[in-house]
């Protein structure tokens, strides 16, 4: 009965860990400020903001390392969320904003 005890509470605990990391993955490249907050650990609406910002100055993230370089994100934030974060399609999105601004 003990052994059934346990088999049990790992059957109602493990799927609601699996599904937990598998639910919150997040483009950076593409995600609005809500969907980074609810996503990443440690980025809060300021953070978020300010990743929204620095991609549309500077362009589409090339690498999750390159996070650290936005105010408020820190490598510890970026280690922390490795499995949660997705390099989305660079495409049309690697040319700053202040770029574009020049050739039109």
């Amino acid at each position: 009965m003990k052994h059934f005890k346990v088999c049990l509470a790992l059957l109602l605990v493990l799927p609601a860990c699996v599904v937990k990391a598998a639910l919150h993955r997040v483009d950076i490249n593409n995600a609005n400020e809500s969907a980074l907050v609810n996503a990443l650990e440690g980025v809060a609406q300021q953070e978020a903001r300010a990743i929204v910002d620095y991609r549309r100055v500077h362009g589409a993230f090339r690498s999750m390392e390159q996070l650290a370089l936005v105010k408020g994100i820190d490598l510890g934030v970026v280690e922390r969320n490795r499995e949660r974060i997705i390099l989305g399609d660079l495409r049309d999105k690697t040319e700053p904003q202040a770029e574009r601004r020049r050739t039109r």
